[in-house]
Formats: C-alpha cells, structure tokens, sequence
C-alpha cells in the first residue's frame, strides 16, 4: 500500500510512504500467525516516522489478534 498522509504541512511535505504487509503462518504452527509490515519511503527522525511509530503497533496488534482468534481485540 502507498500511504500519504495530508494532515498536517510538515508531514504532507515528507511525501507517501509505502508498506508491504506480509501474512503467514509462523513457522513452529500453533495457530501463531507472523505478520510483517515492510515500511520504505520514511526517513529516519522524520515527523511522520513520529507519528507512525505511536499508532501503528496497536494496529497490528489488532489485526493479528483478529487473523488468529476471529475476534478484535478488546477496546
């Protein structure tokens, strides 16, 4: 996916950022679900590698959680 976020003048000028999200089975089975998010396009200390690093860990948590149990997570 290609993200480019427009919220805000500094972040806007930062450009997309783009993300290869990778979902498979782990390898030891057990019902364990990897999931890799593979993020290029973001400079390192740059504002909306700020921003990013607060929301999206809850966000894949979510959706792992999802991918193995069928259900969201608890709000």
């Amino acid at each position: 996916m290609t993200f480019h976020a427009r919220w805000g003048p500094v972040v806007e000028g930062e450009g997309p950022v783009t993300q290869a999200w990778q979902v498979e089975p782990a390898e030891d089975g057990g019902g364990v679900t990897k999931l890799s998010v593979i993020t290029s396009g973001m400079r390192a200390g740059s504002e909306m590698e700020r921003q990013f690093t607060g929301g999206l860990p809850f966000i894949l948590s979510g959706l792992k959680s999802l991918l193995e149990t069928g259900a969201p997570m608890a709000a």
